[in-house]
């Protein structure tokens, strides 16, 4: 496993991933919507010291009937720390049987702490697409959940059309913690926004025009547009984000993204171990790879997740500002 892991280090970030059988049997049975825990989803942040951020809290789980919110963190479960040598491993002392408590250190973006004891259930993983206007302005905000498969584009067309009855008159689609997958429905989502020649697919050395012909609902076409991204705005979702960005559709404010735009290969070795090694990446219009470079933010506001929430957002507030300025 060492040779196999300094192997996968050699190459690009993010191009080669190795997994032991072991890992590789404990992912394959993670995944599944359906399992016993708190009902949130996570990311792990190690600066300025280790602690599980919360991406979204599931609807009527036990995380929310605790109190629980989206942009809070965890820094200790059951009185240990969180560390960083565990990372999203973390996940494995948090979930537990339904029934179950679990004590939890935790920090609001304020810096207030409190201490949570959650007790455990059953929790189907799923998270919503959200949209309202804000404030007094005619500038709307959507915020795209964190998985979603092909019926995203027309949760996105509903919102929309929602937000015209309300009289919008700019937009705001916040993708900052957009996890998307391969049934993430790019075209369609592009085509809402935009239209022509939106970059490439590259697989396998073989270049593949992503070409997009223009849906036009209301004036999706024609809306200002301002799309949020950071760190954990992956897959497709970036490029999405990319693809509006190149081609002067859309302006692109936060923090970068980490380019995991990439498609992957596999192939399972001798001793039940698996490799992934890239096979594909999207180049933007003007060339940039973004699976090397990930989406760089026309402007960039420096929050994380953690240090904001949805009543206090310089992310939002600046790109409210763009708009109606």
């Amino acid at each position: 496993p060492d040779l196999m892991r300094s192997t996968a280090a050699s190459f690009p970030s993010n191009t080669v991933t190795y997994r032991t059988r072991s890992e590789r049997t404990k992912q394959d049975l993670g995944n599944t919507l359906s399992y016993e825990g708190i009902g949130a989803y996570i990311t792990v942040e190690n600066q300025p010291e280790p602690h599980v951020i919360l991406l979204a809290v599931i609807s009527g789980s036990p995380a929310e009937k605790a109190g629980l919110h989206a942009h809070e963190s965890i820094y200790a479960v059951d009185g240990q720390k969180v560390t960083a040598e565990e990372g999203l491993q973390v996940v494995n002392r948090v979930r537990g049987p339904g029934g179950s408590v679990v004590t939890l250190d935790v920090q609001a973006p304020d810096g207030s702490k409190r201490t949570v004891n959650v007790t455990r259930g059953r929790v189907i993983a799923e998270d919503q697409l959200r949209w309202g206007m804000i404030g007094m302005s005619n500038t709307g905000l959507i915020r795209l959940p964190i998985s979603a498969n092909e019926g995203l584009s027309d949760m996105l067309i509903d919102a929309l059309r929602g937000l015209s009855e309300e009289g919008i008159g700019s937009l705001i689609i916040d993708m900052r913690i957009a996890h998307s997958s391969s049934s993430w429905p790019l075209v369609e989502m592009l085509s809402l926004f935009g239209d022509g020649q939106m970059g490439e697919l590259r697989i396998k050395g073989s270049a593949q025009a992503l070409n997009v012909s223009a849906n036009e609902v209301l004036n999706s076409q024609t809306l200002p547009l301002a799309l949020l991204v950071g760190p954990d705005t992956q897959g497709p979702s970036e490029i999405f984000a990319a693809g509006l960005q190149a081609s002067d559709r859309a302006v692109v404010l936060g923090l970068p993204t980490t380019g995991r735009v990439m498609g992957f290969d596999q192939f399972i070795l001798p001793d039940g171990s698996k490799i992934f090694y890239a096979i594909s990446s999207y180049h933007t219009p003007d060339g940039k790879d973004i699976g090397i470079v990930g989406v760089q933010p026309d402007i960039v506001v420096n929050a994380r997740w953690d240090e904001v929430n949805d009543d206090s957002d310089p992310v939002i507030s600046r790109a409210l500002l763009h708009l109606t300025q």
